[in-house]
């Protein structure tokens, strides 16, 4: 079973390497980017394709791993070079294996395989990528010896359904990414040094109340007690992009904290600006 990868960045430099832990087969890298392509056939201990065709002859299983606006027209490409009786993966998130249109004609097996993993670097933790969910779609059972071989767990999707599956990635990772940026900056403006060794220790433990009490059980601080002093104060020292965030979500957890006996009308219309 030989896999290789047409796209050499993060995440198809990062799933080489794990495949690769896995006892499985990388044949290979294609980039339109030469340079990526062999950067990652050398951390793989794999070949740098110069085209789609040595990509196809080569391969048992075919990984595209591009930006998703790009993955339809690489398939254009692997049609043209007359793919057939090839195993097609692709990892996007927000896409269904319905993208590799015209498989069947031929003899063409398909799938989407999301890992719900963030790939800041092609030097994602092997020990990370084995516990990595993988939310799958596609035909499953013409990939189920591959699929066993990887100890992940596996969800299965229905095609129409990624597009929201994607976005409780993005909330749960990028967007996160822009508070804690937030928060740090504000660290600064306290003229405190070392933000990170201030504020990383409550986002591990916001991090698991959550796991362990809900989203709801896990609201403390002014919002939740009613503090509406604190609150102003804090509207007063934000501006633009800063305080339509820090309003937005506050809102939001007024709603998460619906369930409760407190009456947070009050702090609502504040924030509404009423």
């Amino acid at each position: 079973m030989k896999i290789s990868f047409i796209g050499a960045g993060k995440i198809g430099v990062s799933l080489g390497r794990y495949f690769k832990s896995r006892g499985l087969k990388v044949a290979g890298y294609f980039d339109s980017i030469k340079s990526f392509g062999e950067k990652a056939a050398a951390a793989t201990g794999s070949i740098n394709f110069e085209n789609y065709r040595e990509v196809i002859d080569e391969s048992d299983i075919i990984f595209v791993t591009v930006p998703d606006g790009l993955i339809k027209s690489v398939w254009e490409c692997l049609l043209n070079e007359g793919v057939s009786d090839k195993m097609m993966v692709h990892t996007s998130g927000a896409l269904s294996s319905q993208v590799f249109y015209g498989a069947n004609d031929r003899n063409c097996k398909v799938m989407s395989i999301h890992p719900m993993m963030t790939f800041a670097g092609g030097d994602t933790e092997i020990d990370r990528m084995e516990v990595m969910p993988l939310t799958i779609e596609g035909d499953l059972e013409e990939f189920e010896s591959f699929l066993n071989i990887l100890p992940n767990n596996k969800f299965t999707i229905s095609p129409d359904k990624k597009v929201n599956y994607h976005l409780a990635g993005v909330f749960a990772s990028n967007l996160l990414i822009s508070v804690v940026h937030r928060a740090l900056k504000n660290i600064e403006k306290a003229g405190l040094e070392m933000g990170d060794e201030i504020i990383f220790p409550i986002i591990q433990k916001t991090i698991e109340n959550i796991k362990e009490k809900g989203t709801s059980g896990s609201v403390t601080g002014p919002l939740e007690r009613g503090d509406i002093d604190t609150i102003l104060k804090h509207l007063e020292v934000q501006h633009g992009a800063e305080k339509n965030l820090y309003v937005e979500a506050s809102l939001e957890l007024i709603e998460i904290m619906k369930d409760r006996d407190r009456d947070y009308n009050e702090i609502k219309k504040l924030l509404e600006g009423e």
